[in-house]
């Protein structure tokens, strides 16, 4: 059984993934297939079965103008300080990221990982180009994740829309 504090941030996740594919439908004109594996009811990450390993593609894929795109929809309860540089970031696991990459150049379609800040009320991201720009730091160790763990600068990463703006998403509309 899922401990009830991860499923409970699994459900608000999956919320505001559904009201960021609704934003991106309603108000900027992309069609959009989301890309998630139902398994004994719960969501998994999709994979691309690959012959050397599998690799985790992103929530959503978008069309718009001949033009397609992955989208990755992280949900954070709010930006974290480090430490050492003083600075807010907000991050992903590393093993994301680099699959992330892979699943860019093998499909020639580029990802955009989006961050939604509960905390912070603010939904911001861009490219994986972009985010390069914007990388704090690697932290190496397993604490947080089994590969370590790659941080942004949050005060630097493009802004979207504000949460309370999406919350309007968050019912599906035909």
């Amino acid at each position: 059984m899922i401990a009830q504090p991860f499923q409970t941030n699994l459900i608000a996740a999956e919320v505001w993934e559904d009201a960021f594919a609704n934003f991106l439908v309603q108000e900027r004109g992309w069609s959009v297939l989301p890309t998630c594996d139902l398994q004994d009811g719960y969501q998994h990450a999709p994979k691309f079965n690959g012959a050397n390993r599998d690799l985790i593609v992103p929530d959503l894929l978008a069309a718009r103008d001949g033009v397609m795109r992955w989208f990755e929809v992280k949900h954070k309860s709010h930006a974290n300080l480090h430490y050492k540089s003083q600075r807010l970031v907000t991050g992903l696991a590393l093993h994301c990221w680099n699959d992330y990459l892979r699943v860019q150049d093998i499909t020639g379609t580029e990802v955009v990982v989006m961050f939604i800040h509960a905390q912070e009320g603010v939904v911001c991201g861009g490219t994986l180009k972009e985010l390069t720009a914007h990388i704090s730091h690697r932290y190496t160790a397993t604490l947080m994740d089994k590969e370590g763990t790659l941080f942004f600068k949050f005060d630097n990463l493009p802004r979207w829309i504000s949460t309370a703006q999406l919350e309007k998403y968050m019912e599906k509309q035909s």
